[in-house]
């Protein structure tokens, strides 16, 4: 049996556990201690006293270190006396990054107007050290010197308005990497010999554990807290590796890290023998600087979407063996198709200029589009024949025209047909050298037939005869492309037989719901 397997990327600077290479900013050195009282991580926790004044602690190691790709350095920071501390904008509560005891970014995390009465005074804060220039506006940042690229110090502390009596803030495991990887597990419906897939709470169980305490998914009152990487398929060295993941009923957060950086919380599927199922599992960005992206890469795995609401999220980018069914998408970003199944979903408000980046309209059914005021709902991309099935295009334009809110962007280049079966609200814009058709099925229906009565049936707007047949029953029912109101001329014979009856003609107009009339013939006496 292939057991789970939940690892991190994370490489240990310092844990915290003793004084050395810890010194004190803003004095006050002999204070430092290394003790239990406030320990998020392992045994011990750096802590200070900090009373009326900018203080706190920093870790020296020694020399710079060169940071990956996409690397933040993650700190733990803990606030014994949160309403002692200034604001947020007047760096009530700190973590420091910087190439030297003299060179430093502090980076503002929390103030006496976020901790709150409920707030949590213990988090574990992500820094992008790419950014390590002062801003006068949020997120704060306060710099000291000129911090070089390769950081070399690392700490926290507080501004305090008021006077403690003892040690009020911890500085625990610091840390620097991306973030999770998940791989192995077996499914039986993936061909395994048992169901024992990687989870949410597989690995959170392993992040929360006191002997690591990453920092990355948090178990938080019931739910979970996602900041930085969570790669299912991947090995911690960043190799496409198989995984079996599988889970349900959980609700993701995804921290709005106000130093790190746009990108940084993705969750990615990769190996193109990897399956993730995922039935219910609400995800919500829960602000704007780093909204989360949900990425598929192009090995192609097969993933799974069931129910479900993601809202404000990021970037959404699918494969050919995505299938996403019932799922909510709510004022995300821009979904990319790359031939993924989307059916019966609600894509509500997305911010993008185009909702869904579509390779394949054909695979998109029973879905509703609800416009955010600007934008389209889906922007077409490859030329060809798609039938629109049972989709709704609510809020858009309600004519064709180049006003940007058109319901549908053909921006492929080329010609694009949409067989359209059941849809609403359709509008279009054509990009440079585009042209779309849109040839709408609706039902043609005439009912209290005699059987055996010839149905003539002709579009006296275009002058086109529609049909001209036996009907052998007494309902005659058919299909008809509908692209505008058209007038008809309806006629009914049935004078061949041994009873005979007048011939029946009247007038009427096909619109976008079809046409229905009621057949009243006569005998001719």
């Amino acid at each position: 049996m292939a057991v789970p397997s939940y690892t991190e990327d994370l490489t240990d600077i310092d844990l915290a556990e003793s004084t050395l290479g810890w010194v004190a900013y803003g004095g006050g050195g002999a204070g430092l201690s290394a003790s239990p009282d406030f320990s998020m991580q392992g045994t011990n926790c750096l802590d200070k006293q900090i009373t009326n004044a900018d203080k706190g602690t920093m870790f020296d190691n020694g020399s710079g270190i060169t940071l990956g790709a996409g690397d933040h350095v993650f700190i733990w920071h803990f606030c014994a006396t949160p309403g002692l501390t200034d604001t947020l904008a007047n760096k009530g509560a700190s973590v420091l990054v910087g190439s030297g005891t003299g060179a430093y970014c502090q980076y503002h995390v929390e103030g006496n107007n976020t901790y709150g009465a409920s707030g949590r005074v213990a988090r574990c804060y992500p820094i992008d050290y790419a950014v390590r220039t002062a801003n006068a506006s949020a997120p704060y940042r306060t710099i000291t010197g000129s911090p070089a690229a390769n950081p070399q110090v690392f700490g926290g502390g507080l501004v305090t308005t008021g006077s403690v009596k003892g040690p009020n803030v911890g500085i625990d495991a610091i840390r620097y990497g991306t973030g999770a990887f998940l791989t192995a597990g077996e499914l039986i419906s993936a061909g395994d010999g048992s169901d024992n897939p990687c989870t949410f709470a597989g690995f959170q169980t392993q992040n929360d554990a006191p002997s690591n305490r990453w920092g990355i998914l948090t178990s938080v009152g019931g739910s979970y807290e996602l900041q930085g990487r969570f790669v299912i398929g991947q090995n911690n060295a960043g190799t496409a590796t198989l995984a079996r993941f599988e889970d349900s009923d959980v609700n993701i957060a995804l921290v709005d890290t106000a130093h790190a950086a746009a990108d940084f919380t993705q969750i990615i599927i990769d190996h193109a023998s990897t399956v993730c199922n995922m039935t219910n599992i609400n995800i919500q960005a829960l602000g704007t600087t780093n909204p989360g992206r949900f990425i598929v890469n192009s090995a192609n795995p097969e993933v799974n979407v069931t129910g479900g609401t993601w809202t404000a999220i990021g970037i959404i980018t699918l494969r050919s063996n995505s299938t996403f069914d019932g799922t909510v998408l709510r004022s995300t970003d821009q979904i990319t198709q790359n031939g993924a199944t989307l059916t019966n979903c609600t894509i509500d408000q997305n911010s993008a200029a185009s909702a869904l980046l579509s390779d394949n309209p054909g695979l998109v059914s029973g879905c509703t589009f609800v416009s955010d005021g600007t934008g389209h709902a889906i922007e077409i991309t490859t030329p060809g024949t798609y039938t629109f099935t049972d989709n709704i295009l609510s809020g858009y334009a309600g004519t064709d025209g180049s006003t940007g809110n058109e319901a549908i962007y053909n921006n492929s280049g080329g010609a694009v047909t949409i067989n359209n079966s059941g849809s609403s609200g359709i509008t279009v814009r054509n990009g440079t050298s585009a042209t779309t058709t849109v040839n709408s099925a609706v039902t043609l229906e005439l009912t209290g037939l005699i059987a055996g009565s010839r149905v003539y049936v002709e579009n006296t707007t275009d002058t086109v005869v529609l049909f001209n047949e036996i009907e052998a029953t007494t309902t005659f029912t058919d299909s008809v492309n509908y692209t505008a109101d058209k007038a008809l001329r309806v006629r009914i014979r049935n004078a061949s037989g041994v009873t005979k009856y007048k011939p029946f003609e009247t007038t009427g107009t096909l619109t976008s719901s079809g046409f229905s009339l009621v057949v009243n013939q006569v005998l001719d006496e």
